[in-house]
């Protein structure tokens, strides 16, 4: 062991003997707090593993640079001589191949104002364990030249540059550095650094992240399953009052909003479990594990490697992830966004107070059973590799999947706040972005395919009846990882056939549910009245072991969120996702055919809708009244922005057609006295297996007289106003006035045994 890799475990046990616990554990000179502190700072990575980023030209796949620069402390001040003040500057070999042996080297292009501190040495370090040799004055170099490692993807060199600030130094000042060698080709990158004493506040000083395909290039391919998805950022540091480097305050809570539409499907790998995690007798099968994680403390140069697993998530949790180091377990919850746009939340809570984590990088796979992950996949990386490959023995499918929109650069945004200062939350953000940093979002959405398909029963086959209806539309599971997803249902429109209308005996005893009680702008379950459920709805997705289920509610007049008299909600949930959506439904004013609008759907993948309306004598809806063949319509748009389709689905009307049309009329006057005033009144009726009527004229017996002196006239103005009102406007304050009233109305509409009986008034016009 060199003598650089002593001083990185001295500085690890240094660090749990300032937390007061023992060292022990599996591994010998390990310190099991100091592990514990790893796992829980490798979380916060975990938070932020879906970031996007973009695709440069094609190069030949091999091994990858990435490199960065952070300045410890993260404020620089004038004057400081302990040796403290430094660059650490991080190469990592990104994904692709290992390098190849050749000499690798590190150049830090210090800033203008800054020169290398004389009371520290350069150092430098790669993560086999070899020190590295370093020189230079304004431009630092470390060649790592003799015994060169063959860095595997997600191993690191590292080198330290301890730096002087001069006296008249600018605010803020740029930071280069490069790396090259080793099989691949030359990276570098720019950090901008503040020059203060002024104390920094706890936050994130710089985050990262990028998607990689196999070659190791950025991947921005709409549906693509990427090699890797990676992460990396670093946390604010301070030199403490005896000099020390640490953070500026001890983490608490880290939330991330990741971008929607980036999906991961933890069905697709075997699930570890809380005892296998802890067990190092029983540990979780190795081919649960997708991904790997690497932590950085402020006073070890050197990052520690863990493997991160698939988890069982715990009742109402739709996925967990977890590590373990040593003694403790670690677990990353998640839950869907629903009432905003669905992307992923994941969350840590309550980590904590001793961490000194200083930064984190993970990268999660994008197929975990690809070969190239074999030597990483183990329990206990601790270098970054394992001690030899570990082939998958299961299914190979896709972990993650990239958005099917491409809709520009996506923002990925972490919060956190301190145990120190637990109600001031800071924030972070970035957007994805190709090579150079320029932000670029995700492409080729053109070429995904889209083949939704479309199927459309109604409960009864008999004419003009109650009946209900079942639409059934369906995706299909392009779970191949060598292809590309299936573009996501963006706007779906179902046009029911012509004939088949609102039933009026649904109305019945009916109460709908306001925009308040369904909730569609947060997370709650709905509190809809159950008089307002008129069906049902489930949903199938890979991403969940259980379908999502709920119910179809009418939404009120008026008041919702089209503003239109017809609306309905669809909610459903299951293992702690709950969806909700509105739909706007709007009948031909002249045949009254539906058509259901729900637009701008969640960017995440089902294989099966059903919404089922309920049938019965108070069915919402009516058959048409002749016997044949009725088609439903459709027009479906994929998020990918490509051509919608248009999938039908048929279905025949083959009893109690309507045959003739052979009503009942009936009349009578109340009084039969020669001369006397009396009320008059008549009925028509006819049966379900009568035509409709299309019009209604009644001729009075000679004699029978109507007395029209002090009857006012209902105008033509009042007549409209009647006709632009709802019903339940109308019959509370009337349009015309009582003085054209002459008498009332009963009126049974609908199909069935129970029509749907609405009382009003009869008024006297000039028509």
């Amino acid at each position: 062991m060199t003598s650089m890799t002593l001083a990185w475990m001295a500085a690890l046990l240094r660090h749990r003997a300032q937390a007061g616990d023992d060292v022990r554990g599996e591994n010998p000179g390990w310190a099991g707090g100091m592990a514990r502190a790893a796992a829980l700072g490798a979380a916060l990575c975990a938070l932020l593993f879906f970031a996007l980023a973009s695709k440069a030209g094609a190069v030949t796949p091999g091994p990858i640079w990435m490199i960065t620069s952070v300045s410890q402390p993260t404020r620089l001040a004038h004057g400081e001589r302990s040796g403290q003040q430094h660059y650490l500057v991080t190469a990592t070999n990104n994904v692709g191949a290992s390098t190849n042996g050749a000499a690798i080297t590190i150049s830090d292009r210090l800033p203008v104002g800054l020169e290398l501190d004389a009371a520290a040495a350069v150092s430098g370090q790669d993560d086999a364990g070899n020190s590295v040799k370093c020189s230079g004055r304004s431009t630092v170099t470390c060649i790592d030249a003799e015994n060169v490692a063959r860095l595997q993807p997600g191993q690191v060199l590292v080198m330290t540059a301890p730096v002087r600030v001069a006296p008249k130094a600018p605010a803020e000042v740029t930071n280069r550095v490069s790396v090259s060698g080793g099989g691949a080709p030359r990276a570098s990158s720019r950090e901008a650094t503040k020059i203060s004493s002024a104390p920094a506040r706890y936050g994130f000083e710089h985050v990262d992240g990028w998607a990689t395909e196999p070659n190791g290039m950025p991947d921005t391919q709409a549906g693509s399953r990427p090699w890797g998805l990676t992460t990396t950022f670093d946390l604010t540091t301070h030199l403490t009052s005896s000099g020390n480097l640490a953070p500026v305050g001890s983490a608490r809570d880290v939330s991330v909003a990741i971008p929607p539409g980036v999906i991961g499907n933890p069905s697709v790998v075997p699930r570890c479990n809380a005892q296998q995690l802890a067990s190092s007798t029983s540990p979780c099968p190795t081919d649960s594990q997708v991904g790997v994680v690497a932590v950085l403390f402020a006073d070890a140069p050197l990052p520690v490697h863990e493997a991160v697993y698939d988890m069982v998530p715990p009742p109402g949790m739709p996925a967990q992830l977890g590590f373990h180091i040593l003694t403790t377990s670690v677990y990353i919850d998640t839950s869907v966004r629903t009432g905003g746009n669905y992307g992923l939340d994941a969350t840590l809570r309550n980590l904590p107070q001793s961490l000194q984590l200083a930064g984190s990088t993970l990268t999660l796979w994008g197929i975990p059973g690809d070969p190239s992950h074999d030597t990483e996949r183990c329990r206990t990386l601790f270098t970054g590799a394992c001690s030899k490959p570990t082939p998958y023995k299961g299914a190979v499918e896709p972990f993650v999947t990239l958005p099917t929109a491409c809709l520009g650069p996506q923002k990925t945004i972490f919060r956190s706040n301190s145990w120190q200062k637990s109600g001031r939350v800071q924030s972070g953000s970035f957007v994805s972005h190709d090579n150079h940093g320029h932000p670029v979002g995700i492409t080729g959405c053109g070429r995904l395919p889209f083949a939704p398909a479309l199927t459309a029963k109604p409960t009864v086959t008999r004419a003009d009846s109650p009946a209900g209806i079942s639409v059934d539309l369906r995706l299909p599971d392009l779970n191949s990882p060598k292809g590309l997803a299936e573009a996501q249902l963006k706007d779906a429109t179902v046009t029911l056939p012509r004939g088949m209308s609102l039933s009026p005996p649904a109305a019945e005893g009916r109460k709908a549910c306001s925009e308040a009680q369904i909730g569609l702008v947060d997370a709650s379950k709905p509190t809809c009245p159950a008089s307002s459920v008129i069906g049902s709805v489930d949903i199938k997705t890979p991403l969940l072991a259980h379908p999502l289920t709920g119910g179809v509610y009418l939404a009120a007049q008026g008041r919702n969120p089209f503003g239109s008299l017809l609306a309905i909600y669809l909610a459903a949930h299951s293992d702690g996702v709950q969806v909700k959506l509105a739909g706007h439904v709007v009948p031909n004013r002249k045949t009254g055919q539906l058509t259901t609008t729900f637009a701008d759907n969640p960017q995440l993948p089902f294989t099966d809708l059903r919404l089922s309306l309920s049938g019965g004598p108070r069915a919402a809806l009516a058959m048409p009244d002749s016997c044949r063949t009725y088609v439903t319509k459709s027009s479906l748009s994929p998020w990918s922005g490509t051509k919608a389709q248009s999938p039908s689905a048929r279905f025949r009307v083959s009893a109690a057609c309507v045959s003739g049309f052979k009503p009942s009329f009936r009349a009578d006057a109340r009084k039969t006295a020669a001369g006397a005033f009396t009320a008059f009144s008549v009925s028509f009726s006819r049966g379900d297996q009568d035509q409709f009527f299309s019009g209604l004229s009644v001729k009075l017996p000679v004699g029978l007289l109507a007395k029209l002196a002090g009857v006012k006239l209902c105008n033509d103005r009042e007549l409209a106003a009647a006709a632009a009102a709802s019903g339940r406007v109308e019959r509370a304050h009337p349009a015309c006035p009582s003085s054209a009233r002459v008498g009332y109305a009963e009126t049974a509409s609908g199909p069935g045994p129970s029509p749907l009986r609405l009382p009003g008034n009869v008024y006297l016009t000039g028509r």
